[in-house]
């Protein structure tokens, strides 16, 4: 199964027209994704049944497409992810099926990958960063299952952006060792979707093989959604800031996060 997780929503007629593009080139998951500040008020979620019954019409059970609901919150502050522990945020995420934070800096990296309860870590690849990626940032995703997502649509940039995007994402699958790293489009129009062919070459820009690109948009993708999927089935308290141990914690009883729960009554459909 072919994903491809990271399709903005613009308007339902351009939704439709990305959504036949991708499954005439071959993508079976797709993840329509709305973005937001951290300082921002946000918006219902989109209503998938609309898109699925579009375009799944006549389609057998093998042939039909899963459509996921994803949020992105940028990160504006350190102090703007205490939100998270908000009730009102928490029960508004509990809609979404895959939740993604953009960030731009290092301390929002760490705080990100530290302290949050979330599926996915972008990088504006295409902008040069602020500061220099290290393997040893990284460590604590590996233990938490967080991925991280280069998206492509500024390969079809030119100058600066362009450059940025093949220097930072070379960097970024070197730091991961090409693990729990997904490809993705961020595509908003048809012409800006390649297929998964490309994609697959498209790695070797990276310094990675056709064999472990091809897991940045099947295997690593399955496994995001299957991150998201127990984050919606056992943890009710959606997204959660953790309090960072301290010196004198480590002689004291530490605060713990939120333990995980009995499964909701209302569980979503695995991804197969």
């Amino acid at each position: 199964m072919f994903f491809d997780l990271n399709v903005p929503y613009t308007n339902q007629d351009q939704l439709k027209k990305n959504l036949l593009r991708l499954k005439k080139l071959g993508y079976k998951c797709i993840a329509i994704s709305q973005k937001f500040n951290s300082n921002e008020n946000l918006k219902a979620p989109i209503d998938l049944k609309l898109y699925e019954e579009f375009i799944n019409s006549g389609e057998g059970e093998r042939e039909r497409i899963k459509l996921l609901n994803r949020i992105t919150i940028k990160l504006i502050d350190v102090k703007g992810a205490s939100i998270f522990n908000t009730n009102n945020y928490n029960t508004y995420l509990k809609n979404f099926d895959l939740i993604a934070v953009e960030v731009s800096d290092a301390s929002l990296l760490q705080t990100a990958i530290n302290n949050l309860n979330i599926d996915l870590i972008s990088l504006n690849l295409g902008e040069r960063l602020n500061f220099r990626l290290k393997p040893k940032m990284f460590t604590n995703s590996f233990v938490k299952g967080i991925h991280f997502e280069m998206n492509y649509d500024n390969l079809l940039a030119t100058g600066s952006n362009r450059r940025n995007l093949l220097s930072n994402a070379r960097e970024l699958a070197k730091c991961l060792k090409a693990k729990n790293l997904i490809i993705s489009s961020n595509g908003d129009n048809p012409v800006k979707f390649r297929s998964v062919n490309d994609l697959s070459k498209l790695g070797t820009l990276w310094g990675m093989n056709e064999f472990l690109t091809r897991k940045c948009f099947t295997e690593f993708c399955r496994s995001c959604c299957r991150k998201g999927e127990n984050r919606k089935d056992w943890v009710k308290s959606g997204v959660r800031v953790v309090e960072t141990a301290t010196e004198s914690d480590k002689n004291s009883s530490l605060k713990r996060p939120l333990e995980a729960t009995s499964p909701s009554t209302n569980p979503q459909k695995k991804i197969k």
